[in-house]
């Protein structure tokens, strides 16, 4: 989920002091936080359309940008959960 994640060895090795080497839980719960923002942000913003544009213009953006939230929101969920195997 986290661009870091994948090369967090690399990282490690070159020196640098990221979230994804020294604190794997943060990383993880920051991504998780982060994709629930980016749900509200999106529908706050449709709700804007609303007021602003007419309620055609709010729900059917509202109902574009849904799919991607639950699948962002979904993913992120599963890169929060502790593996069971070790990390």
């Amino acid at each position: 989920m986290a661009l870091s994640w994948n090369l967090r060895a690399e990282y490690a090795r070159a020196g640098y002091a990221m979230t994804a080497t020294l604190d794997a839980g943060l990383c993880r719960r920051v991504a998780l936080r982060h994709s629930l923002g980016t749900a509200i942000v999106c529908l706050a913003g449709a709700g804007c359309s609303a007021i602003s544009l007419g309620p055609w213009a709010g729900a059917s953006l509202g109902m574009a940008c849904l799919p991607v939230n639950i699948g962002l929101i979904y993913y992120a969920w599963q890169f929060a959960r502790p593996l069971q195997t070790g990390e």
